[in-house]
């Protein structure tokens, strides 16, 4: 599934996109649908050429082909317009017009009068709103195997084509005659106290049946509840709820205050994503497409508080109890003794912060007496909640309204800081810890030592080279691979500069982009992905076994510019753009004292 903040991304993307056609006066009416065909589909006697070819293709009203999960696959083509033997001649596609485009946390949702489209993403799926031209010169000419991508499904319009590109054809489209017909479970933004009642009864569950596993594993997989929490959002939301990743599904939801702060940090952090993922979506798109620069993918690192970072910035009252908690961890380690962590005498305090929760903490359903309890919330001038939510109500019935916060006694003495000793030049910072468990766990405090009574989680830690490859802006900057986040995806566009203009590339083999240049990419990439100049060894070239697999990518690389006309170098295009510049060479010492003597 993708991860909150991906889903709101391509939501916003597409509807943004769409508003701004449709307030030009673009035309919505439906054309065609196309798609790319899976392995075995291609291989069908009644296979269209084009799919065969590994071109993307139009559907007609005769197609059954489906896509989704394995056991619950939905037809692709709107079912009510197949044409059936009880119905030979059905209306075509060009009777639906879109309308409009809403999104949820799981899905898109395009809404065409008569019927209404719900794409749910499910695993890598994105967006893109390519203008028509760019669609019929770039996407249609170009093999999936060059592209590097497939079009899962692509609705085409006069102007322009909104297509949603994916690394493996995985994706869930469902059509239905009203919006109504789709049934989700909420969100915790817009939707805080229905959210509550679902999470309620899951903690009530808890309760009655203790979980020993790890929180952030458990977490991830409860898609019926937590949907969108993967995992790097997991880790982010513990860090801002002041938890430690290494502890269990009991230890977080047995407690009221790390419950609470928990769901405080999901909402804040869906909040902010709904209200400003557009300002760092809205630059990275070039001539419609999203297309971000290295530069941009890099600003992503600033949405991030503790995920592939060398080091976070907290406040100094912070600073001071990660110092504390690796304290105790120390003590107890050195003492040799079997700890319970859960003890109260061991005064192993959560390392929280309050100023990371502040959009949560000021609304009506903020949760702070369970955060703090309801003496020290009142005495922190906190704002009155409501005290009957679902949440309050199940730890009521189990009487633990009362329970240890796990907060240090006495230590906060205002809720949020303001800006200078939070994130400012009064803040101060701490080294973050890398560790594989079996997926990547980043963290602000240590591993619990083995000798607590719960022992020390089974995790190895990641250190030297091999946590440097895992950091955002290693990956961004020295590697092919790809991080974390929204501008991440497949099918994004990438930018290549030719004679000091910046071209948007669609796609790998953009037959736009003329042929010198994307070879030229096409062997610089070859050659980091191949490690020929990496740091610390020798340069090298190529085998003769890597030279023909490159070879092979270049003769598909040339079935693009053919289909579009260009198959000599830079033809149709401005040939200053594509001729290779030529290489300065330096002169040797007696070529320079040659040049003086003629002169």
């Amino acid at each position: 599934m993708p991860e909150e903040r991906e889903a709101a991304a391509s939501g916003k993307q597409a509807q943004e996109s769409f508003k701004a056609a449709q307030e030009a006066g673009e035309d919505f009416v439906l054309e065609d649908i196309a798609v790319d065909a899976t392995g075995k589909e291609a291989l069908r006697p009644d296979a269209p050429e084009r799919a065969k070819q590994g071109l993307v293709y139009c559907l007609d009203a005769t197609s059954d082909i489906r896509r989704g999960q394995s056991k619950h696959q939905t037809e692709v083509y709107p079912p009510t317009l197949r044409a059936t033997s009880d119905n030979p001649t059905p209306p075509s596609l060009s009777t639906l017009v879109l309308e409009d485009v809403t999104y949820t946390h799981r899905a898109l949702i395009l809404h065409f009068g008569t019927l209404v489209c719900m794409l749910q993403y499910l695993t890598h799926t994105s967006v893109q709103f390519y203008p028509r031209e760019t669609w019929n010169d770039s996407i249609v000419n170009v093999s999936k195997t060059v592209r590097k991508f497939r079009i899962g499904m692509a609705f085409i319009f006069a102007a322009h084509v909104l297509a949603f590109p994916t690394i493996d054809l995985v994706f869930q489209p469902n059509w239905a005659t009203s919006a109504s017909d789709f049934i989700y479970p909420p969100n915790i933004f817009p939707a805080p106290p229905d959210f509550f009642a679902l999470v309620a009864d899951f903690i009530e569950g808890i309760l009655l049946k203790p979980d020993h596993k790890r929180a952030t594993d458990s977490i991830r997989g409860l898609n019926d509840i937590f949907y969108g929490i993967g995992v790097y959002t997991v880790m982010e939301l513990f860090f801002m709820a002041g938890l430690s990743p290494f502890l269990t599904v009991y230890e977080v939801f047995s407690v009221p205050s790390r419950a609470a702060r928990f769901l405080l940090a999901f909402y804040c952090y869906v909040e902010r994503t709904e209200e400003d993922i557009w300002s760092l979506l809205m630059p990275c798109i070039h001539d419609g497409i999203l297309a971000p620069t290295t530069d941009q993918r890099l600003r992503y690192a600033d949405w991030l508080f503790i995920w592939a970072k060398e080091r976070t910035a907290v406040p100094l009252r912070m600073g001071q109890l990660v110092d504390e908690y690796h304290a105790v961890l120390d003590a107890h380690e050195a003492a040799g003794d079997t700890w319970c962590r859960n003890s109260p005498g061991n005064e192993l305090f959560d390392v929280f912060e309050p100023t990371f929760l502040a959009g949560g903490l000021n609304t009506d359903f903020n949760l702070g007496h369970l955060i703090f309890g309801q003496a020290t919330w009142q005495s922190l001038g906190g704002r009155v909640s409501h005290r009957d939510d679902p949440v309050t109500a199940v730890y009521r019935k189990h009487g633990l309204l009362d329970a240890s916060t796990k907060l240090k006694p006495n230590f906060y003495q205002s809720l949020v800081l303001p800006h200078p000793e939070f994130r400012g030049k009064k803040s101060s910072h701490r080294p973050t810890f890398t560790f594989r468990g079996p997926k990547e766990i980043w963290s602000i405090t240590r591993n619990f030592p083995s000798n607590s009574k719960k022992g020390a989680a089974a995790v190895r830690s990641l250190v030297g080279q091999e946590r440097d490859a895992l950091l955002f802006k290693n990956i961004v900057t020295s590697s092919l691979g790809v991080s974390i986040g929204p501008l991440e995806y497949c099918g994004v566009g990438h930018i290549l500069h030719i004679g000091g203009i910046a071209r948007v590339a669609v796609c790998k083999g953009d037959p736009m982009i003329p042929r010198y240049h994307e070879e030229r990419s096409m062997r610089g990439l070859d050659r980091i992905s191949k490690h020929l100049d990496a740091v610390g060894q020798r340069k090298r070239g190529r085998s003769d076994k890597e030279n023909k697999a490159l070879g092979k990518r270049l003769t598909a690389l040339d079935a693009g510019y053919s289909r579009v006309g260009k198959v000599e170098e830079g033809e149709g295009d401005d040939l200053s753009l594509c001729a290779p510049k030529p290489k300065r060479r330096r002169l040797s010492a007696d070529q320079k004292l040659a040049l003086l003597a003629s002169n």
